[in-house]
């Protein structure tokens, strides 16, 4: 799964659904965001916010199974 990651042509990261720390960025996001470490909290690094991002997947889990969006991030 991580060699298929590290090749795709889209920022893609994993984060700790309860608490949104970085656990995994893929070669693009760190190319994109070469600051990013495992443990940052995702909507501080990637959208340059102080809370998580109002339409966070992570905040419908436990409610479905399995949750991915696309989202637009003009940073």
């Amino acid at each position: 799964m991580q060699t298929v990651l590290e090749h795709q042509d889209t920022w893609a990261y994993v984060i700790a659904p309860k608490t949104y720390e970085l656990l995994y960025a893929n070669r693009k996001a760190r190319e994109l965001v070469p600051n990013a470490a495992a443990g940052m909290k995702c909507y501080a690094l990637y959208s340059e916010r102080g809370l998580p991002c109002e339409a966070c997947p992570a905040k419908e889990l436990g409610q479905v199974e399995t949750c991915k969006k696309e989202i637009y991030n003009p940073i």
